[in-house]
C-alpha cells in the first residue's frame, strides 16, 4: 500500500523500466486534472488514461511517466516520452504548487500536471522539485 510514496519503490521501478538511468533527485510525484488525460490522444498516452496521478522521471532525452493508483501505489504502467516529441514545456511557480504545462507535437491540448511544494508522506518531493528547479528541470527549460 502506498508504494508511489517510498523513493526506494520508485527507483527500483526506474531501474527496472529504464536501466542505467542516472537517478538523482529528478523525479516528482504529480497529478492532472481529473478527465484531462483521457482526451489527450497522444500515442504514449494510450493506456494511461484511467490515471491521473503521476510519477514523473525528468531525464536529458526524455519523461517517463509512471502511472499511480488512486490508492497510491504504482500500477506498473508507463510511458516514455522522448523530448523530441514535447513542442512545449513550461513550469511556473505557484504559492502552494507548481503548473507544468507539456505540449506535444501534433496534439490540440496540452497536458497540466500540478505539482504539490510539500507532500506529508513523500518527504522526498520538496527536495526533488528543488533539485530540478536548480537544473532548470534537468535541461527541460532552455
Amino acid at each position: 500500500m502506498n508504494t508511489a510514496s517510498k523513493s526506494e519503490n520508485i527507483e527500483a521501478l526506474i531501474e527496472e523500466v529504464m536501466p542505467g538511468s542516472q537517478i538523482d533527485k529528478n523525479y516528482i510525484y504529480g497529478y492532472t486534472p481529473p478527465g484531462l488525460m483521457a482526451s489527450i490522444m497522444y500515442n504514449k498516452f494510450q493506456f494511461l488514461v484511467a490515471s491521473d496521478y503521476f510519477i514523473v522521471y525528468f531525464t536529458p532525452d526524455n519523461l517517463l511517466l509512471l502511472t499511480v493508483t488512486t490508492l497510491g501505489d504504482l500500477s506498473g504502467e508507463y510511458a516514455i516520452i522522448p523530448i523530441e516529441d514535447i513542442e512545449f514545456f513550461k513550469a511556473k511557480k505557484g504559492f502552494i504548487q507548481y503548473k507544468i504545462t507539456l505540449k506535444f507535437y501534433g496534439e490540440k491540448k496540452s497536458m497540466i500536471l500540478k505539482c504539490n511544494k510539500a507532500i506529508l508522506n513523500m518527504k522526498w518531493q520538496k527536495e526533488n522539485l528543488n533539485h530540478l528547479l536548480e537544473t532548470n528541470w534537468n535541461g527541460f527549460v532552455k
